[in-house]
């Protein structure tokens, strides 16, 4: 896993090194020793990006057609046809020409994709984190038939939790399970205080009893917050409630998804709406950013290098400006119908950013890049001793 992310960071940061071709050279010398299906696919993937970084993938990465790389890469197979015999080769083959062909062809993508799926027995492809979105991209064909119930289904089961008007004419979203609201809700019942033009809306994601006793802890908080700085108890803040649906494998991919069925909700009661992770925080004033970004449609951060190589990662959805022009096109139930279909497979983790990709793909006049803009928020490092304090003091499993 470490050697897979190093390759990632390497190809991130050069995707002209010839560092690959080094990595490259060690499988090779050392196949004796590789029978294990881990490093199998591996070795299998590096032969694979040493060839696309000799076939042109730098310039492919800055703008330049992949026709010519997808034909260098296509002809090394080609002229090693038992190279990739083995199963966790396989795999290898079929997830790098998912994401080549992904940059033309969704239909083409997503058929080895279906390969990927259909082959990967063992749940290699979760070993490593990074490829785990291969098993939610879909064409279109696959979920066009789906019927729009279940979505409709979803958008229904959100539950005004108190009641609350909207304050203002711009609203917040942020999505949480009952862990994560204990964890990161101090922080956003804070910034609520702090800025009271802003309404900030919490989704929490869980039963009635869960939410009900998450809210409440919440605003024994804000009461003393209150009582600590004398900045009043926030009335922009509100909760909405949300089920996991029945027949979904993974309430963690549903909690990643939430947010998406209430957009239009947000919508109803705000003329623009900025939809953001939960972990994220910020040591400026983000107000006049959010000013820019409720002039746009639907926008969101689009990634650049080798990252963007990886359709999941395309696309990130951790800060997403959606506004009321929104409405008048399908890019909403696009991204609805998506996420409904993957959310019935297991694995499914990166599936809300696969679900932006297609969205963004079928309406690229109406999304706007975030990433031009400087966003002031990021993910501190020390949240992760947050979340592994609260797990030590409640003795519960993380599902986020």
């Amino acid at each position: 896993m470490g050697l897979h992310r190093h390759i990632f960071d390497e190809l991130s940061r050069d995707p002209g090194s010839s560092h690959i071709g080094r990595i490259h050279d060690l499988f090779e010398w050392h196949i004796d020793f590789i029978g294990e299906p881990r490093l199998e696919y591996l070795r299998s993937a590096v032969a694979l990006h040493d060839a696309m970084v000799k076939g042109g993938l730098a310039s492919v990465l800055r703008g330049a057609s992949p026709v010519s790389m997808i034909n260098s890469l296509t002809a090394y197979i080609d002229q090693h046809p038992t190279r990739f015999e083995s199963a966790a080769g396989q795999l290898a083959l079929h997830n790098t020409l998912g994401k080549v062909r992904s940059l033309l062809d969704r239909d083409s993508a997503a058929a080895h994709f279906q390969q990927v799926r259909d082959l990967d027995s063992i749940g290699l492809m979760e070993h490593f984190y990074l490829e785990t979105g291969c098993k939610t991209y879909f064409s279109a064909a696959e979920f066009s038939h789906t019927s729009t119930t279940p979505v409709a289904d979803i958008a229904a089961s959100i539950v005004d939790v108190d009641g609350a008007s909207p304050s203002n004419k711009f609203g917040v979203l942020v999505a949480l399970d009952p862990a994560f609201y204990r964890i990161y809700s101090p922080t956003l019942r804070f910034y609520a205080q702090q800025m009271p033009d802003i309404d900030f809306v919490l989704l929490v994601c869980g039963t009635e009893a869960e939410v009900s006793a998450v809210v409440a802890d919440g605003d024994e908080y804000s009461r003393s917050l209150n009582r600590l700085n004398r900045s009043g108890i926030p009335s922009n803040l509100s909760h909405f409630r949300i089920p996991v649906p029945a027949g979904v494998p993974e309430d963690r991919t549903f909690f990643a998804c939430a947010r998406f069925f209430a957009v239009q909700l947000m919508l109803d009661r705000y003329e623009s709406t900025y939809i953001m992770d939960a972990d994220l925080v910020t040591d400026i004033d983000p107000r006049p950013y959010w000013r820019r970004t409720s002039e746009h449609a639907f926008a969101l951060p689009a990634m650049r290098g080798f990252a963007a190589l990886h359709p999941w990662r395309r696309y990130m959805a951790g800060n997403i400006a959606v506004n009321r022009k929104a409405l008048s096109s399908k890019i909403l139930s696009d991204l609805q119908a998506y996420l409904t279909y993957g959310l019935s497979m297991p694995h499914s983790w990166a599936l809300d950013q696969n679900a932006l990709t297609f969205a963004a793909e079928n309406h690229p006049g109406l999304c706007t890049d975030l990433s031009p803009l400087k966003r002031p928020f990021y993910q501190p490092k020390f949240r992760l001793s947050w979340e592994r304090r609260h797990l030590e003091h409640s003795g519960g499993v993380q599902q986020s």
